[in-house]
């Protein structure tokens, strides 16, 4: 077949997925029907047009009080003059950002499609025909308020209860043309390559889980807290005290980011050709991170 799938789940710790503290989902589509789907969804909820523009939407208790902030922002209040110039300058000619109030959300976009990438996706539009397709998925134990409270290091965390799958799904046809244009920028190989490629996938699932951190012997779980992975630990006290002087005023400053109810959700539709979708709980990240510095 010219077509292949790969398929990963993981788990480990205990995981509890009737609630999880924290979680995310990044998706790539490709073809027609499914990018289109994407596009008509944002421009029958929101009344506009996406199409190869970014949108970032931010469910907040105080939508309003956020696009104001947004619309007016002129700069961090760490910058010099200077910067905060060079800021309004890019502002206006680079980002051209737009804020529209839905309800209870805020819906980011900007003025004018990004039009330096369609020429690359072009190059794929005829091979990005539905069979081509990305999915990613996380979920954690831990919200943020935990971990918070908690404070191990990343590695210790790692082992408190998450799982996830990534879904793939390629053509030949996709990395044909993937590998044909490489070659504008390094030598690849024989034209075999591609489809030997494919082959490797194979169509396969792999599943694994691995242990509970708690249902350790205590001696094992020790490990996890030897010093060479406490320095993997972003609750130090130096790495606290250096964002408490650098960010927090700029956390401060960011203060109506506090009403967002979440999940924040990201968008990226090419009509007839593509559409990306990030989706994840943004809810409490920014009052825990806030609590954090201020302690």
């Amino acid at each position: 077949s010219d077509i292949k799938e790969v398929d990963i789940r993981f788990k480990m710790g205990d995981f509890n997925a009737s609630s999880p503290g924290i979680w995310g989902t990044f998706t790539l589509v490709t073809g027609p029907a499914n990018a289109n789907q994407v596009w008509a969804e944002l421009q029958g909820r929101y009344g506009e047009d996406y199409s190869s523009k970014p949108v970032v939407v931010f469910g907040s208790d105080d939508a309003e009080s956020l696009k104001t902030f947004l619309e007016n922002f002129d700069g961090f209040c760490v910058d010099t003059e200077e910067e905060k110039a060079k800021f309004l300058e890019d502002k206006a000619n680079l980002l051209k950002p737009t804020f529209k109030r839905v309800g209870d959300e805020l819906v980011i976009s900007r003025e004018e499609p990004i039009a330096e990438l369609e020429p690359f996706i072009g190059g794929f539009q005829d091979v990005l025909d539905g069979n081509c397709s990305f999915e990613f998925t996380l979920e954690c134990n831990k919200t943020p308020a935990q971990m918070h409270a908690e404070k191990n290091n990343i590695i210790y965390g790692m082992h408190n209860g998450y799982q996830g799958r990534v879904d793939l799904k390629l053509s030949l046809a996709f990395l044909e043309r993937a590998f044909d244009m490489g070659t504008q920028f390094a030598p690849v190989p024989e034209p075999e390559l591609a489809k030997s490629m494919l082959n490797f996938f194979k169509k396969y699932s792999l599943n694994f889980e691995t242990y509970d951190v708690t249902s350790l012997p205590q001696e094992l779980r020790d490990v996890f807290k030897h010093p060479m992975f406490e320095q993997l630990n972003p609750f130090t006290p130096e790495i606290v005290g250096a964002l408490k002087e650098k960010v927090l005023p700029v956390l401060q400053q960011f203060e109506a980011l506090s009403s967002v109810s979440g999940p924040l959700r990201v968008y990226y539709p090419i009509k007839d050709t593509l559409a990306i979708k990030l989706e994840m709980n943004a809810v409490d990240w920014f009052n825990q991170f806030v609590a954090l510095l201020s302690e």
